[in-house]
């Protein structure tokens, strides 16, 4: 969690709302956002630039996707010390999937939630990394995550109330008067992140259907209540 969400907003659409630059002319809406492929992104520099990056981190020498950072213990993981500090960015969305299991055992089955805010802007609290080049050396200036291939993951925080009927954990939700100090890296990371926490973002859960399971399905009639 979180591990599909949806962007369905026009890449003009985004810009405008968040007062960034368009690093790119192929931001398109998206309804069914699955790891390892390119979805929008913004950071701070250079010009609140809006680009596309990739939807998870790969590790070396391990197997398998990261895709979430727990933000209760972020800033104690080298993995994402780093990152908390100097490469904060912000993931646009309108709402996420979270699936419900009704049952015992491995073969129970499993409704579809679809998670938003009445079809308003989210941003989830990102972090990105952008693989250097081979010989490039490590320290020195960070790389431009729009010069290359960048990837994100999300923050996670515990779930609110009502979301703690479908998943005990949930995206942390960046509100409007909050998205440019999370941006901001001379703003230190543990009051925002205490503060983020705190918030209770009023989402509303829809049931949907099981189309929206195989990341091959991208339209917006996944988001249709059942």
């Amino acid at each position: 969690m979180c591990g599909r969400y949806s962007v369905g907003k026009t890449a003009t659409e985004l810009a405008e709302e968040l007062d960034g630059s368009l690093a790119t002319d192929a931001i398109k809406p998206r309804f069914n956002v699955a790891p390892t492929q390119e979805a929008p992104m913004l950071v701070a520099l250079p010009d609140r630039r809006l680009g596309l990056a990739r939807f998870g981190w790969t590790l070396r020498n391990k197997k398998g996707l990261l895709l979430n950072a727990r933000s209760e213990t972020a800033s104690s993981n080298g993995l994402f010390r780093s990152a908390l500090e100097r490469r904060r960015a912000l993931i646009p969305a309108d709402g996420f999937y979270e699936w419900r299991v009704m049952g015992e055992g491995k073969k129970a089955p499993k409704q579809a939630y679809f998670l938003h805010d009445g079809g308003a802007l989210l941003t989830f609290a990102g972090l990105y990394y952008v693989e250097r080049k081979e010989g490039e050396p490590k320290d020195g200036e960070e790389p431009s995550p729009t010069s290359k291939q960048a990837s994100f993951v999300i923050l996670t925080t515990a779930a609110s109330d009502a979301i703690q009927l479908v998943h005990d954990r949930m995206p942390i939700v960046v509100p409007p008067d909050i998205r440019s100090a999370w941006l901001d890296m001379s703003q230190p990371v543990e009051p925002l992140l205490r503060e983020l926490a705190a918030r209770d973002p009023q989402l509303e859960l829809r049931e949907v259907g099981s189309q929206v399971g195989s990341p091959a399905n991208d339209d917006p009639s996944l988001r249709d209540p059942v």
